[in-house]
């Protein structure tokens, strides 16, 4: 047994690009306590940087306020919650603990609206202490709404080094996902960790005797050791590296949407004047998608979560259409990239509705405010 966790602990860590107590996490791990507890794994960092970022065409800023900006800080102290008897619905609502400590670090705030919503209700409805599923040891990084793209990648996906350390020290607890969680989660977490053990939860609900819940990234703004994941999907799609990009990221092909840009077309001919590429992910796989946005120089596209793929890039300089709030500058920030803001021509931002809407909201973005924004990129590249 003291060989065993000897052999354990040699496990190889050198090209983290953060340091945290070894001994420690991997005594958390092993511990049966019967108690929720806590373990800091890496801690605030020293350096502070500032985002380099401009807008062009704002207007007046209404509605932004003081919460729509970054207020540039340190990043986050990550954190590991041990929660004793945990159960959750299919959908992973959590429904036994009146502590919400834990929860208000592990997941975003806005999880609490959705609760109310019919398809959580239904799960909650659905859950059984009869026909219950129980296991004893599991991880949980998911929550309701990863079926989301940009919200798994910034919410979700940076917590997979944890489960990463966890493992290398020879603790392979199972990563439990939601019952209609999207196959590009399971896909994600697998192009960094191939060998990861994926639980979906039954429609009847699962208690976790022992849960495992990494914390959650506050305000978007993610430390090495959450970057560290992106890195490692990166290194795993490092297809043609020396061929660098320049990337109009097109949403066309999304039903649906609440906002639409009326000369998109013009924005195209433009683009590829620059040498772009106009890259549409939703039509790539996901490693075609990562492999695509490490080797971006110039990034431009709506705000989206087609977006938020930048965190796959390096210093690329990020160039974002109709600003709505502060995910991309947090983005941006974590991985060191100018940030260009370009309001509608005419400075109003679409946001996202509050209730049903029967159509997309047409705006425009005024090529003269592009065309010098992808000049000073080129300039400055």
């Amino acid at each position: 047994m003291i060989m065993q966790r000897v052999l354990d602990l040699m496990a190889d860590f050198s090209e983290y690009p953060f340091q945290f107590d070894t001994d420690a996490v991997h005594a958390f791990f092993a511990s049966c306590q019967q108690e929720s507890q806590t373990i800091v794994v890496t801690g605030q960092e020293d350096t502070v940087f500032s985002l380099d970022t401009a807008i062009l065409d704002c207007g007046v800023m209404e509605p932004f306020d003081a919460e729509n900006w970054i207020k540039v800080s340190c990043p986050n102290i990550q954190t590991i919650f041990h929660i004793e008897n945990l159960k959750i619905s299919s959908n992973l609502q959590i429904l036994n603990h009146e502590d919400q400590f834990f929860f208000e670090n592990c997941f975003p705030g806005y999880l609490k609206q959705l609760f109310h919503f019919e398809n959580f209700q239904k799960a909650k409805d659905q859950f059984s202490e009869k026909n219950i599923q129980v296991i004893e040891k599991a991880f949980l990084l998911n929550h309701g709404h990863d079926h989301i793209y940009g919200h798994f990648l910034t919410e979700i996906f940076p917590k997979i080094t944890i489960v990463d350390m966890a493992y290398r020290m020879g603790f392979r607890f199972p990563v439990v996902i939601g019952n209609q969680t999207p196959e590009y989660c399971e896909k994600l977490f697998r192009i960094v960790l191939p060998d990861i053990e994926i639980i979906r939860i039954p429609a009847g609900g699962l208690e976790i005797k022992q849960c495992f819940l990494p914390s959650h990234p506050p305000l978007y703004l993610m430390n090495k050791a959450q970057m560290h994941a992106f890195d490692r999907a990166v290194a795993a799609n490092c297809g043609h590296q020396n061929e660098r990009l320049r990337l109009l990221v097109c949403r066309s092909q999304i039903q649906n949407s609440y906002r639409q840009i009326e000369n998109w077309g013009e924005i195209e001919a433009l683009a590829k004047n620059y040498g772009f590429t106009i890259f549409t992910p939703g039509d790539h796989s996901l490693e075609e998608q990562i492999d695509h946005f490490a080797r971006a120089d110039i990034i431009v596209g709506e705000y989206s979560s087609a977006l938020h793929n930048s965190l796959f890039s390096g210093p690329a300089k990020v160039i974002s259409l109709n600003w709505i709030n502060h995910v991309q500058q947090a983005i941006c920030y974590s991985r060191r990239q100018p940030l260009t803001i370009i309001m509608p021509e005419d400075g109003t931002a679409i946001l996202a509705p509050t209730n049903a809407y029967s159509e997309p909201v047409p705006y425009r973005v005024k090529l003269s405010s592009l065309k010098n924004a992808l000049d000073h990129a080129i300039r400055n590249n």
